[in-house]
């Protein structure tokens, strides 16, 4: 972009904009400045300066000025500030990483000082002139963030919020939507393009009258801070400037010792392109990152990122190729006594590699068994982190592989699996992120298997996925001894869900280990929140039950092995456990959900408030406990379910949907439904197999081996409803189903051919073929033609399963609201996708109003799950009553949900069958789930827990129904009055694959 033009010049040689500031600090028209709190040890001139310009948006791609803070001395004596400070400050009022706050030199009487940030990729197309280089403590977002000029030596460190009382706080200025600045009001940053910066046009203390927009005009304590391309060079014999550039190194490499980049020898990956690769070595730089914990049985990497001076000793990165940048190895078990980050160190060492467990393709570049000299007295620059906004190309990550970097613009979580779990050598502690607004997408969510297009966003999803690391190898494995260690980023205060905006406050260090392209923080992190590199934005407020827009509200729901028949009392069940060593969930036994009936009131509880705020009739459940597995009735886990509902929201409130005939080799998980029989009436209930639908006067089914096509899947199961007081005009059927799932080794069509289609599409495809027929033959049977699939199909929406569907007449709902808002109900290796779906005939897509997907557990890290009770050493993430009573992480399936309309068309159906949220309108998921956690230790455990009336435990957040149920004569008022249900919709295979079950 071209430079930001100045203003002119006034008479006197002072551009207009700025006189202001001085004709406000002396009085001449504003009258005084308002003061700070001041003390007794006030520095002398304190109430002399003010800030006067911000660049808000320099360092990036889009603004060819670095970020920069101007003071202004409105006296007519200079003012030393060699004892002040300066921090930049994220939104949220956590300082930016950096050790360079401390001030040198004075203001000239009338004059300005100007304070250097971080500068663009590639360096500024502007320079100018700085009075101090602050770094990475101005590493400031645009939009949202603040400064603060302190009259200490180093940044107070308990500035929060309006800081006009501070005693240490000379200035301060915030924007957007900063936490930290003065008085009540903060501007609105310029955008990058505009050249624009933050001036100060008031003093009344309150910083959004203060300042506003207008263009860049930086000065400095020698006039205008613009170096211009003709620009000479000061005299060498001139004595001013007396400080070095602070973008170059102070000193030249003495004789015998290597700059880092040429021991790297050139940009790559490979460690066996170092020229000096098994050679000793003598090398200076900056320590940048330092990794050990000798206080607790934990793997931080042991040693520390070393990086030669400013921009790997140039002026800036304009001309980069290769790393300046290496790790030291220190042995394992390193105190860490040797070095601080930011010191100035000499090593000499031996040029090896290392790999870590697990990898296939990454190894690191080391400097092994080394002598370190700290380098105290000598003068340096600090290393400028390198600026990272948006994608970065494989290749330019090897020209900065081991560099710290400043990660800006818009990145997301795409993948929290790994903060428990990690994927290599079972190392943890570690968040999937990538650049823009979104997470991954699964490639075959949205192009066919067979499509270009998928295997082009295949490989951009791998390009773009980026790990953010914990500084170590820790794993929090329950055999593992670093297990008791706290999980980063994750606390009772923070849950970097998918989906969550990342912010950054300090650099990271660029690896390639565990043959992922990682972000490394600058020390290791377990037990020390407060270095963690970034923050993460609460996408919970997000997750709302929409306002219902229908007279019957149906969803589907996986829950997650939902088994009353415990693992304990099961012989030679055995568990998987928590850090202690006590049983959490079955491993390899006919029970497949808890093992404990501690661990199932849990799990229960969760559902039951996620079912009450749901606020369905009807909803369509997988992963029921099969009960005749265990010598009991069939429904048994139904009717405990109905129980456990009933003894919150009133007895009779739900019921469940027997069936009269039934394989006698059904699997031990089982489909099924419950529902609210004073808004529906069961009419017939029916399974997918030959003895179930021998009575059907249809052909639809004739040449379909039911028997062989369901032999590794569950049925799937239908059940009529119509609304109470309807009438056979009213009817509609669900059919329920849970297909076989991806994984496994398959033969044939079966087998996973890498399309992404995993294993057994084959099977799945015939699968849904029968499931097609199977609506066919009942249509003729029951006369309706409003059918509504809902269930875990196992397959994503462009996969063969799917469009076999679609192509038997039927619409896929929840893929058009996936298209259109971006949600998905599932998260799998970093991507999201929908294995959960609700397709309808034409005639049924004409009655529905909404189709929405609740994002109360796919979004959420495995960590929150029942099962991993204890499984960190978290402070106060597992403490009752908030780790029951909460509808969070319920299933690793997100619920869907349909709102139909019954006797009549709508709309809402025939454009696409999917409804916005009303952000006024229905139980939004934080108020509905705080009443039912509120109430939530009321909820039994199925064994008959009594019930509490009506009137005390009907929720406040239930919305009531606006359809018109006047046509079936069925609306009453206790649509209106039930408390919120839920859907949600579940994957056998996977989850049964991380809890190491069959």
């Amino acid at each position: 972009m071209p430079t930001p033009a100045s203003p002119s010049p006034d008479a006197h040689g002072r551009r207009w904009p700025r006189m202001l500031t001085v004709a406000v600090l002396s009085g001449a028209m504003l009258g005084p400045v308002p003061a700070m709190a001041s003390t007794a040890e006030d520095p002398e001139g304190a109430d002399c300066i003010l800030i006067d310009e911000v660049n808000t948006r320099g360092g990036s791609s889009a603004q060819d000025l670095p970020r920069y803070v101007e003071l202004t001395n409105s006296c007519d004596a200079e003012v030393d500030v060699s004892g002040w400070s300066v921090q930049g400050y994220q939104s949220s009022g956590t300082p930016y990483s950096g050790s360079s706050t401390q001030l040198s030199g004075s203001i000239p009487a009338e004059g300005s000082y100007l304070i250097l940030g971080p500068a663009a990729d590639g360096g500024p197309v502007t320079e100018v002139h700085p009075d101090h280089d602050a770094g990475a403590a101005l590493n400031y977002a645009g939009g949202d963030s603040s400064v603060a000029l302190f009259s200490t030596e180093s940044p107070a460190e308990d500035a929060s919020g309006d800081l006009s009382e501070h005693p240490d706080v000379v200035d301060a200025l915030g924007w957007g939507e900063a936490e930290i600045g003065l008085g009540d009001s903060r501007p609105t940053a310029p955008e990058a393009a505009s050249g624009e910066t933050l001036q100060r046009v008031d003093t009344t203390g309150d910083d959004g009258e203060d300042f506003s927009a207008a263009p860049a005009a930086p000065r400095y304590s020698g006039g205008d801070a613009l170096i211009s391309e003709d620009e000479e060079e000061p005299d060498p014999e001139d004595p001013d400037p007396t400080e070095p550039d602070p973008s170059e190194p102070t000193d030249p490499p003495a004789e015998g010792e290597l700059p880092i980049s040429e021991i790297r020898g050139e940009a790559s990956i490979d460690p066996t392109t170092s020229p000096y690769l098994g050679e000793e070595v003598t090398t200076r730089g900056v320590v940048t990152a330092r990794y050990a914990d000798p206080e607790n049985e934990s793997r931080p990497w042991d040693g520390f990122s070393l990086q030669e001076e400013g921009a790997c000793g140039e002026e800036d990165y304009s001309d980069h190729e290769v790393s300046c940048a290496v790790f030291v190895w220190m042995g394992t078990g390193w105190d860490g006594s040797e070095v601080e980050e930011g010191d100035y160190v000499e090593v000499t060492g031996a040029v090896d590699t290392w790999e870590e467990s697990s990898s296939t393709d990454s190894a690191q570049l080391q400097i092994t068994q080394p002598e370190v000299d700290v380098l105290e007295g000598e003068s340096f620059t600090e290393p400028v982190p390198y600026p990272v906004e948006g994608f970065l190309e494989v290749e330019e990550r090897e020209e900065l592989i081991g560099m710290a970097l400043a990660p800006e613009g818009d990145w997301t979580v795409t993948d929290n699996y790994g903060l428990l779990h990690g994927e290599a050598d079972s190392v943890g502690g570690v968040l999937g992120v990538v650049d823009g607004t979104d997470p991954l997408v699964i490639p075959t969510a949205q192009h066919h298997p067979d499509a270009e297009e998928r295997e082009e966003l295949a490989v951009s999803n791998a390009e773009r996925f980026i790990q953010l690391g914990h500084g170590g190898r820790n794993r929090w494995a329950s055999w593992s001894d670093e297990a008791d260690m706290p999980l980063p980023y994750l606390s009772t205060e923070q849950v970097p869900r998918v989906g969550s905006s990342v912010e950054w406050n300090a650099p990271v260090i660029l690896e390639h280990r565990y043959d992922n392209w990682r972000f490394e923080p600058t020390s290791f992190l377990p037990g020390s929140p407060e270095q963690e590199p970034a923050t993460f934005s609460d996408t919970r407020e997000e997750a709302e039950v929409p306002e219902r827009a229908g007279d019957v509200r149906v969803a589907g729901f996986n829950v997650l092995n939902y088994f009353p028949h415990v693992g304990e009392y099961e012989q030679d069940c055995d568990y998987h456990e928590d850090r202690h060593g006590e049983p959490t969930t079955t491993d390899f036994c006919t029970s497949r959900g808890a093992y404990t009936d501690e661990h199932f009131e849990v799990q229960q509880q969760r559902i039951v408030n996620t079912i009450v705020a749901m606020d369905a009739d009807i909803v369509a459940l997988q992963e029921m406990e099969n009960s005749a597995h265990f010598g009991e009735d069939r429904d048994y886990a139904h009717q405990v379910l109905v129980e456990a509902l009933n003894a919150v929201e009133g007895e009779g409130t739900w019921d469940y949907v027997p069936v009269e005939e039934f394989p006698e080799d059904e699997d031990v998980i089982r489909n099924g439904y419950i529902y609210k029989p004073d808004a529906v009436e069961l009419v017939d209930s029916l399974i997918l197999f030959d003895e179930g639908v021998e009575h059907l006067d249809s052909d639809a089914l004739d040449g379909y081996d039911l028997a062989d096509i369901y032999s590794n899947a569950r049925e799937p199961m239908a059940a009529l409803f119509q609304p109470v007081g309807g009438d056979e005009d009213d009817q509609f059927a669900l059919v329920v189903n849970h297909l076989k799932s991806k994984g496994g080794e398959g033969e044939g069509d079966n087998a996973d051919v890498g399309d992404g289609s995993g294993a057994f599409n084959g099977d799945r495809t015939r699968q849904a073929e029968a499931m097609v027929a199977f609506t066919d033959a009942m249509q003729e049977e029951y006369g309706t033609d409003r059918f509504y699939l809902m269930g875990d199909f196992n397959a994503y929406a462009a996969e063969d399963p799917m469009v076999t569907i679609e192509e038997g007449g039927f619409t896929n709902l929840s893929a058009q609201h996936s298209e259109e808002t971006g949600n998905y109900s599932y998260s799998f290796s970093g991507e999201s996708g929908s294995l959960d779906h609700v397709v309808a005939t034409d005639a049924a897509v004409e009655t529905v109003a909404q189709t929405h997907i609740w994002n109360t557990n796919a979004p959420e890290p495995i960590a929150l799950e029942y099962s991993r009770y204890e499984a960190s050493g978290t402070p106060g993430l597992y403490e009752e009553p908030a780790w029951s009573d909460s509808i969070w992480r319920a299933s690793d399936h997100d619920p869907i949900i349909a709102d139909i309309v019954v006797g009549e068309e709508t709309d809402a159906g025939q454009d696409g069958g999917t409804g916005d949220e009303d952000a006024d309108g229905g139980a939004a998921g934080s108020e509905a789930g705080a009443d039912v956690e509120a109430r939530g230790a009321e909820t039994g455990a199925g064994t008959g827990s009594a019930a509490a009336s009506a009137e005390e435990d009907a929720s406040p957040a239930a919305a009531s129904s606006d359809g018109d149920l006047a046509l079936t004569g069925a609306q009453n008022f206790w649509i209106a009055a039930i408390a919120a249900g839920l859907l949600g919709v579940g994957t056998f295979l996977a989850h049964r694959s991380r809890l190491g079950q069959p």
